[in-house]
């Protein structure tokens, strides 16, 4: 391989290129579940997991509650919780039944669980919201790319439009009484990136809530929901967002743009800052547009505020690819939804949704 091709690769990377970027305000400490890093303030307890890894990503789990016991159960249950919907969700697991969708569910008509049911609706709902921009076909598309990245030719408009001929929501058919799947044309692969980390975050909030812990975090790659009692005796969770135009390149820390007020709530960000493409060293997002059959381009940050960490993750998506104004309707129609858009370098311009200033912290 020469060098030119040597220095073309899919490059997948967590950190920030110039772009905005979430990190906590909660101190993370020990590497697994089994750790006892805990603080104890007015008979509470507040035990964090450290970093775990799942999910092809890094996990992080934060729980408040009366006893160590229940601490250590509910960070349990969560962690377990995430490891059994990865083996639904993951494609990267042969026997995941996701992969078995991808496979089987062209031939015939397939019996599929609830959670994945549960998903597959969702998707199909956002899809028809914004209009085909999101949409859990993309899987063709994405293959594409990544093959044109690793040979490092652009792909042809015959190879963009065969994949897209594979793609398109209207294609997948679920059956409500059943619980069945169809895919409708040959070579479909379904793609569950955009939403299934959100999806794993709510269901490990619900575990530890049944475990009763009174707070509790989880963060899933940076997107993460939260509930109740703040750690250490803090009045709120909040997190702080950078500001794009005094990062660091190599440290990838700046000025804080903005705190926001995260109590109750979850948020998702999508962005190319995050993973990307370098093809003749030209950058591509990983976030596909469907119909173009390439990558989305004119926003280099999306966070989405909701009540669902599912529906944050899936609108971060959406409105990547939707772009300022289409994307920004989209989020004002829906009730108590939020988001922050910030255009690709070098304007870096900032839009919020009429609603976010209520939850900016003030001093």
């Amino acid at each position: 391989m020469n060098e030119k091709k040597m220095t073309i690769a899919v490059v997948l990377v967590l950190v920030v290129v110039f772009a905005l970027r979430i990190y906590f305000t909660i101190a993370h400490g020990c590497g697994s579940i089994k750790c006892d890093n805990q603080k104890s303030s007015r008979d509470l307890i507040t035990l964090r997991s450290g970093v775990l890894e799942k999910m092809g990503t890094f996990v992080r789990i934060t729980v408040v509650a009366k006893n160590k016991e229940t601490a250590q159960k509910s960070i349990l249950a969560a962690s377990n919780e995430i490891d059994r919907l990865q083996k639904i969700f993951d494609w990267r697991i042969e026997d995941s039944e996701l992969s078995r969708i991808n496979k089987q569910a062209y031939s015939k008509e397939l019996a599929i669980s609830d959670e994945m049911f549960e998903v597959l609706s969702f998707s199909l709902q956002i899809s028809a919201k914004s209009e085909g921009l999101f949409d859990v076909t993309v899987g063709p598309i994405i293959d594409l790319w990544k093959e044109a990245a690793q040979s490092g030719i652009k792909p042809t408009q015959e190879q963009i439009k065969a994949a897209k001929d594979k793609t398109g929501y209207r294609k997948v058919v679920l059956n409500d009484k059943n619980k069945t799947v169809k895919l409708l044309t040959d070579g479909m692969r379904l793609d569950l990136g955009a939403v299934a980390k959100g999806y794993s975050i709510d269901k490990a909030i619900e575990a530890i809530r049944k475990q009763g812990a009174i707070g509790a975090l989880v963060d899933i790659g940076g997107d993460m929901r939260c509930f109740g009692k703040a750690p250490d005796n803090k009045k709120r969770w909040l997190i702080g967002l950078q500001d794009p135009r005094n990062m660091d390149a190599q440290s990838q820390e700046g000025n804080i743009l903005m705190k926001l007020d995260l109590s109750d709530k979850a948020i998702a960000t999508s962005g190319d800052y995050r993973r990307y493409l370098v093809i003749d060293g030209e950058h591509y997002s990983h976030i596909v547009n469907p119909k173009a059959g390439s990558s989305a381009h004119g926003l280099s940050s999306v966070s989405v505020i909701s009540e669902s960490a599912m529906q944050s993750d899936a609108l971060s998506t959406a409105v990547t690819v939707m772009g300022f104004k289409k994307g920004l309707e989209l989020i004002e129609s829906i009730d108590n939804v939020e988001c922050i858009l910030i255009s690709d370098e070098p304007e870096f311009k900032l839009v919020k949704s009429s609603g976010l200033d209520r939850l900016v912290l003030r001093k």
